[in-house]
């Protein structure tokens, strides 16, 4: 394959530019049904993280895993960045919120990427998309073990970790999803029915998918190593 920039090739160049603009559309329409607010916030790390997915396989070398991620973090919280001319009071949530997505989706780049190596394109996406979605939405789907020992468990130690209560925790002037009435009605019985601190920032949950990222990025950058063939000697 023809390589252009340094390593990065001309179909890594292209899919970088095709998924930024799909992330950016998906933002853009969740900002015309409900402007900035914390769905906002939610929903752009739905959009990264289904999008990374979606490109990981793509990614052949670090380089392009680099260049992947930061195409869909920045497309994905493009819209909110843009609210902080309206909203100024947001800029400090916002930093937390464009390293997080960084970081999450070099995650997930790096992670189908490289699993896409051993099992193929198709088969990679599958149970990356399933661990990503059970991930984003434990706080939902554990609600009726949240008064167990492991649900107590998770409630101290996991929160500062998930991704969706760490953003909640850094935009916290946004309001506490699990207050309104649609969560408690419908989704999960945190701040009703089981009290729980809220993650003071994001930068626990970033640092995490951050370390994975670095790890699954350096595996493939050893790869790539490893079968490039020795330079004949002269």
């Amino acid at each position: 394959m023809k390589r252009t920039l340094s390593g990065v090739s001309l179909a890594a160049i292209v899919a970088a530019l095709l998924c930024g603009s799909v992330a950016l559309i998906a933002s853009l329409i969740v900002y015309a049904l409900i402007d900035v607010t914390l769905g906002t916030v939610f929903a752009s790390v739905f959009i990264a993280g289904l999008v990374s997915v979606a490109v990981g396989p793509l990614a052949r070398n670090w380089r392009e895993v680099v260049l992947l991620s930061l195409s869909v973090a920045l497309a994905s919280s493009l819209i909110l960045l843009l609210g902080l001319f309206d909203q100024p009071r947001l800029a400090m949530p916002a930093v937390q919120l464009v390293s997080f997505l960084i970081a999450f989706s070099g995650a997930i780049v790096s992670v189908t990427s490289l699993l896409s190596r051993g099992v193929g394109e198709s088969a990679a996406r599958g149970p990356v998309t399933i661990v990503l979605l059970a991930w984003l939405t434990w706080p939902v789907w554990m609600s009726p073990a949240f008064g167990t020992s492991l649900g107590t468990w998770m409630i101290d130690h996991a929160f500062a970790y998930q991704p969706l209560m760490a953003l909640n925790g850094a935009y916290h002037v946004l309001g506490d999803w699990s207050h309104s009435d649609i969560a408690y009605k419908y989704f999960t019985n945190l701040g009703q029915d089981v009290l729980f601190e809220m993650p003071p920032h994001a930068w626990h949950s970033t640092i995490l998918h951050g370390t994975i990222a670095f790890i699954a990025t350096a595996l493939i950058a050893l790869q790539a190593c490893s079968r490039t063939p020795p330079k004949p000697s002269v």
